[in-house]
């Protein structure tokens, strides 16, 4: 029994290890970037498709300013 429970958690361990390593690489590596698409009256569908047409990695939001208008920003990796 010990010997199926060896190579198992030593597989365990490397794929966490790798996972790990692998987003803790992403989120250092890269900035955030937005830009505002609508200044007002925004659209969630719409929104999402501008965003990706300006960046096909971006992310399009409806989110409330502090003026109370409905903006859409779009999310995305800096250059």
């Amino acid at each position: 029994m010990k010997k199926h429970f060896q190579p198992s958690f030593i597989i365990l361990i490397i794929f966490t290890v790798f996972v790990l390593g692998v987003v803790g690489n992403m989120s250092v590596d890269q900035k955030r970037c937005w830009a505002t698409l609508k200044e007002n009256n925004c659209v969630h569908d719409e929104c999402r498709s501008m965003c990706l047409k300006k960046n096909p990695k971006g992310h399009g939001r409806c989110i409330k300013s502090s003026q109370g208008r409905i903006i859409c920003l779009c999310g995305y990796d800096c250059p």
